[in-house]
């Protein structure tokens, strides 16, 4: 599987500022919760975030409002490249 070889990240070393603080404590507290963190750059170059929430929602692993923050955050910090 791709994201087993997903770059990690610790949660301290994560990016973003204080404007999506609230999005990056989402990602850290749901996603970190079952694996490790993966780094924010992997969905830029390997595969959308679209896709490993559309799959966490059918699952029930998150809700609709955790989505949106995880893609918020994700987007957010993988923009500007």
């Amino acid at each position: 599987m791709t994201y087993f070889f997903a770059p990690k990240i610790r949660a301290a070393d994560l990016p973003g500022n204080e404007s999506i603080e609230k999005e990056k404590k989402v990602y850290i507290q749901r996603c970190g919760q079952c694996h490790l963190l993966i780094a924010p750059d992997f969905y830029r170059h390997n595969v959308t975030i679209e896709i490993i929430l559309l799959r966490y929602l059918q699952q029930k692993i998150i809700n609709e409002d955790e989505a949106r923050a995880i893609r918020d955050y994700i987007l957010a910090v993988t923009a500007d490249s």
